[in-house]
């Protein structure tokens, strides 16, 4: 799951059985909007105003070379691809929204008040973002942090999707345990529409051309629909969930969530990042060299040049308490290196790559 909105590892096995299996739940930690006591930020639900593209401050917090006393010094990473990557961390001490360069550079921190799942907008000035069962929006330098959603849902609303025009929002709506709406909406929070009903739909991802979106229903079956909602269309897909376009439109990744599924034995070994063709042909392949993968699910994202993808690696802790670092590679699984380094109790997400 994209990290959404969400509880312990025994909801996501009440979602999976009761949809057929292989998806939605969650441990400890949450995988987008992190339930808070403090206020948003704001209340309005009015665009938030428009910010010229900020370059990044100084990093909040330097990324260390080495993991701990007499380990070894990391290697330099290859040169990276273009853009930012939008993250959720609790190095401060409980989820926030941060950004970092794609080389993993000047991490700064945009959230006091939590957050989970961001989602930067295709022209960078905003983040769409998660907190507290709401889907919020900001300048892509923290400010203006606007609400846009009030669900009176069980679950709330998580993991917001940009069109790639910038004018709409998709997201996830819980509705209970086991039955998950996606909603599309303006991006000032209005219009919200559903775009699919009564069924157990997730994680939605816009096309890059704007006339589809790829979700994950609740048994992993990663699926395609119009985006007015019409032409429904599974791919050849178990366990799988968080789909993400290749920027070219042709191929999606998605985490397997094998030993997050309530019936372990029917997902594909092994768990972690996999590739499958838009069109529905062939079968899903898994990226080598990825068995660190964090099984919470958590996303994997592409680079904006598709060259690489990003995606979350457990590097200690248990599952419940896991050492999570953000991780980059190719899709031939050549090329890996770690963006963020944690320890202790740390945990870094990735949410969003432009």
């Amino acid at each position: 799951m994209r990290l959404g909105t969400v509880g312990v590892v025994a909801l996501l096995a009440m979602g999976l059985a009761a949809c057929g299996g292989g998806q939605k739940a969650a441990p400890t930690l949450t995988r987008g909007s992190v339930p808070s006591t403090e206020a948003p930020t704001t209340t309005t639900t009015s665009a938030a105003p428009a910010a010229a593209p900020v370059t990044t401050p100084p990093p909040v917090r330097p990324t260390p070379t080495t993991r701990a006393a007499g380990s070894t010094q990391r290697p330099s990473p290859p040169p990276a691809a273009k853009g930012r990557i939008a993250f959720s961390s609790n190095r401060t001490g409980k989820d926030q929204i941060w950004v970092m360069n794609s080389d993993g550079s000047s991490p700064t921190q945009l959230t006091t008040a939590g957050g989970g799942d961001p989602a930067i907008s295709p022209d960078g000035r905003r983040i769409a973002f998660g907190r507290s069962g709401h889907i919020f929006v900001m300048n892509a330098d923290g400010s203006g942090q606007t609400q846009l959603t009030s669900s009176d849902s069980t679950m709330g609303d998580s993991t917001p999707t940009w069109s790639p025009n910038g004018a709409k929002i998709a997201f996830d709506r819980h509705n209970s345990v086991a039955y998950f709406d996606i909603v599309v909406m303006n991006a000032d929070g209005s219009g919200q529409t559903l775009l699919t009903s009564g069924g157990c739909d997730e994680t939605p991802a816009w096309s890059p051309d704007g006339t589809r979106i790829a979700f994950a229903e609740c048994g992993g079956q990663i699926t395609i629909i119009n985006a007015d909602g019409s032409d429904r269309r599974a791919l050849p897909t178990r366990c799988g969930t968080n789909p993400d376009w290749r920027p070219d439109g042709k191929q999606l990744v998605y985490i397997n969530a094998a030993g997050f599924s309530g019936d372990p034995s029917s997902c594909p070994s092994p768990g972690g990042p996999y590739l499958v063709d838009a069109a529905g042909t062939g079968s899903p392949t898994a990226i080598p060299n990825t068995s660190d993968a964090y099984m919470y699910p958590t996303p994997a994202r592409w680079s904006p040049d598709g060259t690489q993808i990003a995606y979350d690696a457990q590097v200690g802790g248990t599952t419940s308490s896991p050492i999570v670092d953000i991780v980059v590679i190719k899709p031939d699984g050549s090329g890996k290196t770690h963006l963020t380094h944690a320890s202790g109790t740390e945990r870094d997400y990735v949410g969003s790559w432009r």
